[in-house]
């Protein structure tokens, strides 16, 4: 069995031209460093761990002496083993969670930790899609956190709930194929390209200035028209879910909060960290440099200001000049925003066609609940029955090292439908009319 993982690092020097000064193709070197090994017994389990661990050097180069180095790099990590059973060991827990989502988060919400909500959020977001009711968990979250919110508009999709995460795991899942449609060719771009596009007077020489203020115009223009006119790579999933918020908003006769949700949501949780952190997002095959991640900070900056329908202020002095940008592109957001909320369906968008694989996320949502139940009060466990006994039963397949949840005894498990058969039942069988036609 593997005993350990072993990291190898490499720095990264800047790119050298080929063909001298006149070429432009640009060759990419990675010097390398040497190898951490982390034994896997140090960091198993659910909770992360970080320590300090010596780097070993590779073969002396330079005049350096091989294994003369004394730096050491810190690693946060951690190392599951998880078992997966056959789909009908989960079978119970799985029409509990399809039909009880809501009790639980409820139940569970306020007494979780941000990195519990995320992971459980996660897990659960993957659950529902393969089970066909992503949409109305979202639907229903973002109600919620409509009418958590209240008057505090600004809040909305801004704070570490249950609502946050799962949309940020669900746009995640079903819109890759949008970002890379609209953002994946322009981020690629920046990545290779030497153009400077910093506005701010204290950080580029004066005859620079007026040039760098155009190549930002001229790519949030790029990014803007890609966002808002690649509908045929839309989410469907999200423009159900946009349109049941926009219902709900309607309601509640506060139509122009939907414009809020869905930048908070869309733009700032989506397309905008996307921008500023490509490489996670699939957008790019590495971390940008400094003046491409420049590029894409401020282009973030004003795509998001142009979804929240706010102007830059003296916070942001040497972004004044992008604030006739802002106002006329406003009506196009707009229109975007009513267009991905339109319950009428009349723009063909694309339906998510990924996997998910659902015995593989019954078991990481097991064993989540698991481990947060077992640390909570007898109120709060028995408050969710049955499920905590039926975590206990799939643990009961899973073997004698498994942890369990202290159930009370005195609670009884809940009576399995009985069968009634329709009034008459004898009248309409089949059995009754052969009967019948041999006599």
């Amino acid at each position: 069995p593997v005993s350990q993982v072993t990291l190898h690092l490499f720095r990264d020097e800047e790119p050298k031209k080929k063909g001298g000064s006149g070429g432009a193709a640009r060759e990419d070197t990675h010097h390398p460093l040497g190898s951490v090994a982390i034994p896997l017994a140090q960091i198993s389990g659910r909770v992360f761990q970080e320590s300090w661990y010596r780097l070993v050097p590779y073969a002396a180069t330079s005049g350096s002496a091989a294994g003369s180095s004394q730096a050491s790099i810190r690693v946060k990590a951690r190392f599951q083993n998880l078992r997966v059973l056959p789909i009908e060991r989960y079978k119970e827990f799985a029409e509990q969670l399809t039909f009880r989502y809501a009790e639980l988060c409820h139940g569970l919400e306020p007494l979780l930790s941000v990195r519990e909500k995320e992971e459980l959020a996660g897990a659960l977001v993957h659950v529902l899609q393969s089970v066909g009711k992503a949409k109305e968990f979202l639907a229903a979250l973002g109600q919620a956190e409509l009418q958590r919110c209240g008057d505090r508009e600004t809040l909305i999709f801004r704070e570490n709930t249950l609502a946050t995460k799962a949309i940020d795991e669900y746009m995640k899942l079903v819109g890759q194929k949008y970002l890379i449609d609209t953002l994946g060719e322009f981020v690629g771009r920046i990545c290779t390209s030497t153009e400077s596009w910093e506005a701010d007077p204290k950080k580029c020489h004066p005859s620079e200035l007026q040039n760098n203020q155009k190549n930002l115009r001229e790519g949030c223009e790029e990014a803007f028209q890609k966002i808002t006119e690649t509908y045929s790579s839309f989410p469907v999933e999200l423009n159900e879910i946009f349109s049941v918020w926009r219902e709900d908003c309607e309601v509640a006769g506060r139509g122009a909060v939907l414009e809020r949700m869905i930048g908070a949501s869309l733009f700032l949780r989506f397309l905008c960290p996307a921008l500023l952190s490509p490489s996670l997002f699939g957008l790019a095959p590495a971390y940008p440099g400094p003046p491409a991640l420049r590029a894409l900070t401020l282009t973030a900056k004003v795509i998001q200001n142009l979804a929240n329908f706010t102007p830059f202020g003296e916070k942001e002095e040497y972004m004044l000049f992008m604030n006739g940008f802002l106002e006329s592109h406003w009506g196009a957001m707009r229109g975007f925003v009513s267009t991905v909320s339109s319950p009428d369906g009349q723009l063909d968008m694309a339906r998510f066609d990924g996997y998910v694989d659902l015995p593989l996320r019954l078991a990481v949502l097991h064993r989540l609940l698991t481990h947060i139940l077992s640390t909570k009060d007898q109120v709060t466990i028995d408050q969710l029955h049955p499920l905590p006994s039926i975590l206990n039963r799939i643990s009961d397949c899973l073997g004698p090292t498994e942890p369990r949840i202290a159930v009370s005894c005195s609670l009884t498990e809940p009576s399995k439908p009985c069968y009634v058969p329709p009034k008459d039942l004898c009248k309409y069988s089949p059995m009754h009319n052969s009967m019948q036609l041999i006599c």
